[in-house]
């Protein structure tokens, strides 16, 4: 089972069974979707993305989720 950190913690807490393992997660594609027509919403949230990646905060946000991803196996 793959879950986000926070579900995963609370998850292993009521479910004294299972336990969080520490392994690295593989990558994977995020997608943002949009109304087609909404095209100055579309604009704006490309040009947030465009700088963010400009400065380098876009690869710390991903950087960031990337170590909050947990892998929850059972405890033998």
């Amino acid at each position: 089972m793959v879950l986000d950190s926070e579900p995963a913690k609370k998850y292993t807490a009521n479910n004294k069974q299972f336990v969080i393992a520490n392994i690295p997660a593989e990558e994977e594609d995020y997608a943002i979707a949009f109304r087609k027509n909404d095209k100055e919403l579309i604009n704006k949230v490309n040009a947030a993305l465009d700088k963010i990646k400009a400065n380098g905060e876009y690869d710390k946000i991903l950087k960031n989720i990337l170590n909050k991803i947990f892998i929850v196996i059972v405890n033998n």
